[in-house]
């Protein structure tokens, strides 16, 4: 049982299921186009989409990024960087997986309240709030960032506060697209605290995301229009395209993330239950690895499962799936917050310059 629809689980069910494994999977409500907007693929995790989905033609439906430009707000350039990287809209990367998967793989409006153990303490049925319970041989909570499957397995675990939010957009603007090209643009504030990215995802689509230092620009309880105005207090100087953008933005529909990170100090497998994506390793933006991290995990766990036939067999090869990636989210964590805390600095005062958004 796969708890989550998101792309951790769309993913990790594609893996499964090739492997010849019976997979269902629980989500709360399926509205991929609500959240998140966009993503920037790594080169991990676009080979792994080219594994598990082999049908569908990655290129057509996205947009491939290879290069990065930091500018400031003055238009001079801070950096330019190399990339092999993939850009695609959530709705559309979400919708492309489970057109993928056989009919009846995802159970929607399945909001899971709680597991139903046994006295050996492993879960054998997941129970959801509308009464429905689902027996299950094994779980894999793949439900998010404030993922239910982590709570229920380390109540005393939190997310960690981030200074950082971002207002994050998507629209057609093929013209816009068309210009941008394959280039990830960032422009920062020379003050610190505030920066604005685009990137084409496809299609003509683009996303454009304000990350600001909440500290400064404490926009939680604004109306929709209010962060419209408060956005353009900063960028109205700021170079092309950035003040089209704004002026093409219908911000009631751009998603205001208080993003979050965790120290992986905590198991990602007890007895026959695991986490994959953000439940078990949520990520700063910064390192581009929420999406390629998912699609990572849902290379690498269905292998380990295919020949795990036992309850231990299965914990073996969940706990040995956990040891590999919490080392690994380790590195990227402080290494986002790293970033992270470089980002808040003037740009007089940031050590050897600015950094690239990414964690390799």
């Amino acid at each position: 049982m796969i708890i989550g629809g998101g792309i951790a689980g769309l993913a990790t069910a594609a893996g499964l299921i090739r492997r010849g494994i019976e997979v269902r999977i629980l989500d709360r409500g399926w509205l991929p186009w609500q959240m998140g907007m966009g993503f920037i693929v790594l080169r991990t995790g676009l080979d792994a989409l080219c594994e598990l989905f082999p049908k569908v033609l990655w290129g057509s439906v996205g947009a491939p990024v290879l290069r990065a430009k930091i500018m400031t707000c003055d238009s001079e350039l801070l950096s330019d960087t190399r990339l092999d990287a993939y850009a695609i809209s959530r709705g559309t990367l979400m919708e492309t997986m489970l057109r993928q998967l056989p009919p009846g793989t995802l159970v929607d409006h399945a909001t899971v309240a709680d597991f139903a153990r046994t006295s050996d303490g492993r879960v054998r049925a997941v129970v959801c709030e509308d009464g429905r319970i689902f027996p299950c041989s094994m779980v894999i909570g793949a439900d998010g960032i404030r993922s239910t499957t982590r709570r229920l397995l380390h109540p005393q675990v939190s997310l960690d506060d981030v200074r950082v939010r971002e207002v994050v957009s998507i629209f057609d603007a093929p013209h816009v697209a068309e210009l941008i090209g394959t280039t990830f643009y960032k422009y920062y504030d020379p003050d610190g605290g505030f920066g604005v990215g685009i990137v084409h995802v496809g299609g003509g689509q683009v996303v454009w995301f304000v990350q600001h230092d909440a500290a400064r620009y404490d926009w939680a309880d604004l109306s929709p229009g209010m962060i419209r105005w408060k956005i353009w207090e900063k960028v109205a100087g700021w170079p092309a395209p950035i003040p089209a953008l704004w002026a093409m933005t219908k911000f009631s529909k751009s998603h205001l993330w208080f993003t979050r990170d965790l120290y992986p100090d905590y198991d990602y497998a007890r007895d026959n239950v695991v986490l994959v994506g953000d439940a078990a390793h949520p990520v700063l933006s910064f390192t581009s690895h929420g999406a390629t991290g998912a699609l990572e995990d849902a290379v690498l766990l269905p292998p380990m499962l295919s020949n795990a036939f036992t309850d231990p067999e299965r914990e073996a090869a969940a706990a040995a799936f956990a040891l590999i990636r919490r080392d690994m989210f380790e590195r990227i964590v402080i290494e986002g917050r790293e970033i992270l805390e470089r980002f808040l600095l003037p740009l007089a005062k940031q050590p050897q310059g600015v950094m690239v958004p990414l964690v390799k």
